[in-house]
């Protein structure tokens, strides 16, 4: 049955991916908060504990709003 309600999908692709970069974003500004909390910089033993989580959180942010884009 062409044109019947079950033919249509539910969600258009580009509103699919626009949650999606949301979410991932979303995830990316809480492991940055998260890594705030902790030494995000170098010391004399080396990094600190939120180094690689802020930076990961960072590179989350971007892919989002290169997504989003």
């Amino acid at each position: 049955m062409a044109g019947s309600f079950t033919d249509r999908p539910y969600a258009s692709r580009r509103t699919l991916e626009l949650w999606t970069a949301a979410a991932v974003g979303v995830v990316g500004a809480i492991v940055i908060a998260e890594s705030l909390t902790h030494d995000i910089g170098w010391n004399e033993t080396g990094p600190g504990s939120g180094y690689f989580p802020f930076r990961v959180g960072v590179l989350l942010m971007a892919a989002a709003i290169v997504r989003l884009l």
